[in-house]
């Protein structure tokens, strides 16, 4: 039966495409849970952020769509530079462990300032929404 599919197995749920599916999904769901330490490790950047995103949904319900997207889009750059504070950080951690210490200190100084500009990129969110 060599380039034949079985046809007991042609809608069966243990078939190998659904398994691939099922691993593909699960190692997405892992990905979403170790991506974005920089917002689950620091307590009051997450509440803020989720404070944002019930901003967001409410204004959507209200069908205020333009003032959501313009919040979507600042809560989406908030992310991004956390993520970019992630990798900085992890970067940072590799060197430090190679005993490359300048590249290390680099990488400080960047997870400091990309850490300024997620504040600035979210007080300027919450701004937007005060008004």
């Amino acid at each position: 039966m060599v380039g034949q599919v079985p046809i007991n197995n042609f809608h069966n749920p243990d078939h190998h495409h659904n398994k691939i599916e099922q691993s593909q999904s699960k190692h997405h769901h892992n990905n979403q849970e170790q991506r974005g330490g920089t917002l689950k490790n620091d307590p009051d950047l997450l509440h803020r952020v989720s404070n944002l995103e019930k901003v967001k949904r409410k204004m959507a319900t209200r069908e205020d769509f333009d003032s959501a997207a313009k919040l979507k889009s600042f809560i989406q750059n908030v992310r991004g530079l956390a993520d970019a504070i992630d990798s900085i950080e992890s970067r940072m951690k590799k060197a430090a462990k190679e005993e490359n210490y300048g590249e290390a200190s680099r990488m400080k100084k960047s997870r400091e300032s990309t850490r300024r500009a997620l504040e600035e990129a979210l007080d300027d969110a919450e701004s937007t929404v005060r008004r």
